[in-house]
């Protein structure tokens, strides 16, 4: 029997990370199968050579799951590596997003990752061996505002790869969540796209916040998504693979905040805002822009620090003002890529 791994990557449309994943995968000498749904067959043309082949799959259906395994197994007779890697975003405030949305959100990135783990897992026991890779994100770790639905559907992931961990272990099954932070890809044009569906009522008045926080992962200095991909296949492949792949722009700050207190966590996406906090007080902007014009964070006077954690791509705008009767030394500015930012 031939020593190269089959693998099966779901959600490979191009422009996407998956269709990154297919062509990673067949530099390593893999044979691949790169599958998406129906309307979207025609982005994988691309992607045919003698290592990668291409079928259509639902993963929010039963049915084409369960064809799409199979079709596997007549044509290579195993399969080794499942890459979990279909998903749609959710972007908009939870309070107000349609249930519908967030369903459909939870059918896709959470009920869909299982959905396939359940198909493939019965020919992995048979083999005693085969990796399960699971898509989660940094912001299933740590969830940000007006991204609730995608936030929880990986938060989902998470618990989910963090059991089947255990439960396959005595098939000898790996199980490896993949947590990327900022990943240039498609998803933020297609979260944009659906943002134009909706009216909002009670968040009428943070709109552009909504908006930027749906392009956010695909600007400044987003991870290149071939690069990230080659990165994951060449973890997923080595002898022992790890139970997690944390990897991509903003993952140090990511894996920073959720080490910190929760109420740390809760002062997201100040911006536009004028904020009069107790101390010690963490200020996080993680927007994908600056504190814009006119934008004031006041902090009272007090003998502790003031950690102002700034994750945009961009520096703070003329007339954006930290204010704190303390001098300098007492308060500490975090910001990747960019520490000098105040001008």
């Amino acid at each position: 029997m031939s020593d190269q791994k089959v693998v099966l990557v779901t959600g490979c449309a191009k422009g996407g990370i998956g269709y990154e994943y297919c062509k990673a995968f067949a530099e390593k000498n893999c044979h691949v199968f790169a599958s998406d749904i129906p309307q979207r067959m025609q982005d994988l043309e691309d992607l045919h050579s003698e290592k990668i082949e291409t079928l259509e799959l639902d993963v929010s259906s039963d049915e084409s799951a369960t064809s799409a395994i199979n079709s596997v197994m007549s044509r290579r007779g195993r399969i080794d590596i499942l890459i979990n890697n279909a998903g749609i975003g959710g972007t908009g405030p939870l309070a107000e997003l349609p249930l519908d949305v967030i369903r459909r959100t939870y059918e896709i990135n959470t009920l869909g990752q299982l959905r396939m783990i359940q198909q493939v897992v019965p020919h992995m026991v048979a083999q005693r061996s085969g990796s399960i890779v699971n898509i989660g994100s940094v912001v299933g770790r740590v969830p940000t505002p007006w991204t609730g639905a995608y936030c929880t559907s990986k938060a989902a992931v998470h618990a989910i790869s963090d059991t089947l961990r255990v439960e396959l272990r005595p098939f000898e099954i790996d199980v490896i969540l993949v947590l990327p932070g900022a990943i240039k890809s498609n998803l933020g044009r297609n979260n944009l796209e659906k943002l134009k569906n909706y009216d909002w009522k009670v968040y009428k008045d943070f709109n552009e916040s909504i908006i930027e926080r749906a392009r956010a992962s695909q600007v400044g200095k987003s991870t290149d998504a071939a690069l990230f991909a080659r990165h994951v296949a060449s973890k997923v492949l080595s002898p022992k693979p790890p139970k997690q792949i944390v990897f991509g722009h903003m993952t140090g700050l990511f894996t920073f905040l959720s080490w910190s207190p929760l109420w740390g966590q809760n002062q997201a996406q100040i911006q536009g805002a004028e904020v009069d906090a107790p101390w010690p007080l963490i200020l996080i902007h993680v927007g994908s822009s600056s504190f814009k014009s006119g934008a004031e964070v006041m902090t009272p006077d007090a003998p502790r620090p003031l950690i102002l954690i700034h994750a945009g791509s961009s520096s703070f705008k003329s007339g954006a003002e930290v204010m704190t009767p303390q001098p300098p030394g007492y308060w500490s500015v975090l910001h990747p890529g960019r520490p000098a930012f105040f001008n």
